[in-house]
């Protein structure tokens, strides 16, 4: 967090029976150096409350601001996760198959989140869906067991064929 590098991951991990607000007062608070003050009041911090309430305008989740995790569908709680992390304020973002287990209206809110993300933050993302890769990828790092990794700039990358995993095992194997 302090050099600036934040990920999140494939598999949510967030404080199930807090808020949606306190999952991030948490890392909000121990970013601003107020962690120590935990126990007073939220309402004490209004800066915190406040870019508590900015980070949830823009994941769309501030009518879910006093709901607990538990309440919220899987969706949701991704989108939570792209939050916390964004209220580290990274110069870097690492994306862990952020559109994995998702509804298709769910991935389609999740890329619209993804595609508002700052413009000086690099992003790097792990994903399977080329669909989602094709959206954002400005160059594409690939790579697979017994292969080496190889760059492809996004003009490449968008004529390239997808082709199910399956194909490229099958490949793999006849090389053997």
């Amino acid at each position: 967090m302090k050099a600036g590098l934040v990920r999140t991951f494939q598999i949510t991990s967030l404080f199930n029976n807090l808020t949606v607000q306190q999952n991030l007062y948490l890392p909000i608070s121990e970013r601003t150096g107020t962690s120590s003050a935990m126990w007073s009041p939220a309402s004490a911090e209004s800066s915190i409350v406040d870019e508590i309430g900015d980070i949830l305008a823009r994941l769309g989740l501030l009518e879910d601001r006093d709901r607990t995790i538990i309440e919220l569908p899987y969706g949701k709680r991704r989108l939570l996760e792209i939050g916390i992390a964004l209220s580290l304020r990274p110069k870097v973002l690492i994306l862990d198959e952020p559109a994995a287990g998702l509804r298709a209206e769910d991935v389609a809110r999740m890329l619209d989140v993804i595609g508002r993300l700052p413009a000086d933050m690099a992003m790097i993302m792990v994903e399977h869906d080329m669909q989602v890769v094709r959206r954002f990828a400005s160059r594409v790092c690939a790579s697979a067991s017994r292969c080496s990794s190889s760059s492809i700039n996004s003009k490449s990358f968008s004529a390239l064929p997808i082709r199910p995993a399956s194909h490229a095992r099958a490949k793999m194997r006849q090389r053997s």
